[in-house]
């Protein structure tokens, strides 16, 4: 049985929830039937992305530049 996680996130810069997910899903990752990805609200990327690029953790920005109902509908289709 496949589980599969969404994060979504504001965005990579620095502060404790970025950080958590950049060593956490990592490790989850490597656990068997888990398939994750993380989707950021906004494109800023920080340090904090190179551990989840370097662990292949597909990381999905969406589009747009503010916040409002089609980020909303987006993220409802995603």
């Amino acid at each position: 049985m496949l589980l599969k996680l969404l994060h979504i996130i504001n965005n990579l810069g620095t502060g404790g929830a970025q950080k958590l997910l950049s060593e956490i899903l990592p490790i989850m990752k490597n656990q068997h039937g888990i398939h994750l990805e993380l989707l950021l609200l906004s494109d800023r990327k920080m340090h904090v992305s190179d551990n989840l690029v370097k662990n292949n953790i597909k990381i999905t920005t969406l589009p747009g530049k503010n916040y409002g109902i089609r980020k909303i509908l987006y993220i409802h289709r995603f």
